[in-house]
Parts: structure tokens; sequence; C-alpha cells
């Protein structure tokens, strides 16, 4: 197990150093991927619709918890690193 979950730590190196959310990243990806694949350009529409969801609802659920459990590491983290765009600042 790694230690960062055995031990209640926030991870903030590897992926984590580049995006909070690797795996909403990676799906976004994919879906623009496909979009271009099938020459579907409605289908590209899909990406940013569940971006703006999951913004929504990760706002209000998910960075919430995280604040409440790791504080103010978490606010400094949130300046340094963007939500679902992997760009290193």
């Amino acid at each position: 197990m790694d230690d960062n979950i055995s031990e209640n730590k926030l991870k903030t190196d590897g992926i984590y150093a580049w995006v909070r959310n690797p795996m909403y990243s990676g799906w976004w990806i994919l879906m623009f991927g496909i979009s271009m694949m099938w020459h579907n350009v409605f289908l590209l529409a899909t990406p940013v619709i569940n971006w703006v969801i999951m913004t929504i609802v990760l706002i209000n659920t998910e960075e919430k918890w995280l604040l409440d459990l790791y504080g103010d590491q978490y606010k400094e983290y949130k300046k340094k690193v963007n939500r679902c765009i992997p760009i290193k600042r």
C-alpha cells in the first residue's frame, strides 16, 4: 500500500504535481480522441459538458472534503496545481 494512503498524507508528487484529478483528465482526453477517431463533431461537446458537470461536483463535494481534511496544505496545493488540465505551473 502507498505510504501516503496508510499515513493519510496529501499526495503532491508524481502525476499529482501536474494535475489534481488525473483520472478525470485522462477520461476527457480519451473522449476527445474517440470523437476525433469517429469524425463526429457532435461528440466534441461531450468532454466539455462532462467537464462543466464534474467541475461543479468536485468543487461542492471532493474539494470541500479535502479542505476539511488537509486544511492549509490543500489550499497551497490548489494554488500550485490545476484541477483537471495537466499543466506544470
